[in-house]
């Protein structure tokens, strides 16, 4: 492990910002008919799009407020024609009405017209008070990109302070402390082939100057979550060597605490419980007689492995996705696919449950693809009682449906029901980025990106709403 040289973080002003408020042609939500709160579980309250101006769009995450009224959604859109190398973008974040869909306003990252800037990730602070959002930007398409992090007021969208980093690599993920005093974010610069930099930066929330820097051994970081209690970050990423690292540093100071390498695991996905103890990662273990899906569990305070568990579907071929746990911090869920015996290209969304403290099995689930046809899931929670497990994912590239989500008795893995979001057409590479549930428990969020129902046409940014 080794620390690095503090790098200087150029803050860019606030005006080159442009802070545009959605109108009818660039957003639209759609109230479904029996859009209200005390709608039928698992029927759809709203869906919203946008594309841009009509130019394309995609998402990437989302987040709900703390009173539950807010849901924000982070992407990017297409703002010129095309140029040489790609196409122009500016990082977008939308705030709607969580019962409605109303857009409430927008905000775009926008430097210069020819800028291609993307937003990967998004994070509130605890209040509910500051939105954060994170990603790349670069001056021209085709140009190496920086990081960039920029804080949005969440009740008007006014940016309140950029940081663009002279560091190579956008920010792939973000985590708040419990006390919204510090961000932390994590670089995929060597995924992106940016070069070298800092895997963990840490900044003051309230100003955006960096607190310190870390580079744990995983250069190409893509995920970090921050434990409840504010001691620490645990992070999920790769060494040069392309190897696979879960490390953990104190979040006061980016001082390394543990590194360890998952064997034989090429994990997809990190979470750490509620109280703190544990840190749970999942993903795919290329074992010798197919792929299967692995979920390991990891003491949070040493790194000392807990447990090691596996799944192979029907075939032997399975991959995990997502892992979570239970408000109560008793159960880890994990979420994947896996093939259905003797079909190639058809699967079913696995979901498992284990208990926290030993790794048994409580319950497996699965689901024909939710009917839907070839599919892989993509995210998973839990509701704020801990009584039912939420999964979405990609639908079939064949099928009128883009991605599907799903709702399971926590206690149990049974179905309790299953929808679609629809389109009339070609919807080959939509896909959800993010699900959410609302702290009351009553709506279920899923957002991403929707291709155009006509083949070749423009992507939008998606949300749709459903009552849990």
């Amino acid at each position: 492990m080794r620390l690095p040289t503090l790098p200087v973080l150029a803050t860019v002003a606030i005006t080159a910002l442009a802070l545009t408020t959605a109108g009818t042609a660039a957003a639209s939500a759609t109230p479904a008919a029996a859009g209200s709160p005390a709608a039928a579980s698992g029927a759809k309250l709203w869906q919203a799009s946008f594309t841009g101006a009509g130019r394309g769009a995609f998402g990437t995450g989302a987040a709900v407020s703390p009173d539950g009224s807010v849901l924000f959604t982070a992407g990017a859109a297409a703002k010129r024609v095309r140029e040489a190398g790609g196409v122009a973008e500016e990082g977008t974040v939308l705030a709607y009405h969580a019962g409605t869909g109303t857009v409430l306003w927008r905000a775009s990252y926008n430097p210069s017209q020819r800028s291609y800037s993307v937003f990967d990730a998004l994070a509130l602070s605890p209040d509910g008070s500051t939105v954060y959002a994170t990603g790349g930007t670069a001056a021209a398409v085709g140009k190496h990109q920086s990081a960039v992090i920029v804080a949005y007021n969440a009740a008007t969208g006014a940016p309140i302070w950029t940081n663009a980093s002279a560091a190579p690599g956008p920010d792939r993920s973000i985590a708040v402390s419990p006390d919204g005093s510090t961000l932390f974010v994590v670089t995929g610069a060597n995924i992106s082939g940016e070069g070298a930099g800092p895997d963990i930066v840490a900044l003051n929330a309230a100003t955006g100057a960096v607190r310190w820097t870390a580079s744990p051994g995983t250069g190409s970081a893509y995920q970090i979550v921050a434990s409840s209690d504010g001691s620490t970050v645990f992070i999920l990423g790769y060494n040069e060597s392309f190897t696979p690292i879960v490390a953990a540093c104190d979040a006061a100071t980016g001082v390394v605490r543990w590194t360890v390498t998952p064997a034989q695991l090429t994990p997809e996905s990190i979470a750490v419980s509620p109280d703190a103890s544990k840190v749970a990662i999942t993903g795919l273990d290329f074992g010798p007689s197919g792929n299967i899906l692995r979920t390991v569990a990891y003491d949070a305070a040493t790194g000392t492995a807990l447990w090691s568990k596996q799944y192979k579907g029907p075939n032997g071929s399975s991959d995990g996705y997502a892992v979570t746990f239970s408000p109560d911090s008793a159960t880890v869920f994990t979420a994947g696919a896996t093939r259905e015996a003797g079909v190639n290209n058809l699967y079913y969304v696995a979901v498992l449950a284990y208990q926290a403290a030993t790794g048994a099995s409580v319950w497996q689930s699965t689901l024909p693809a939710f009917g839907l046809g070839t599919t892989w899931t993509d995210q998973i929670a839990v509701s704020p009682d801990g009584s039912r497990v939420f999964v979405t994912g990609v639908g079939s590239a064949s099928s009128p449906v883009a991605f599907s989500t799903a709702a399971l008795d926590a206690a149990t893995g049974a179905k309790l029901w299953a929808l679609g979001h629809h389109v009339h057409g070609n919807q080959w590479r939509s896909f959800p980025t993010s699900i959410v549930v609302s702290p009351d428990g009553a709506r279920v969020f899923v957002s991403g990106t929707l291709n155009s129902p006509t083949p070749n046409q423009n992507s939008s940014m998606a949300t749709a709403a459903y009552s849990s």
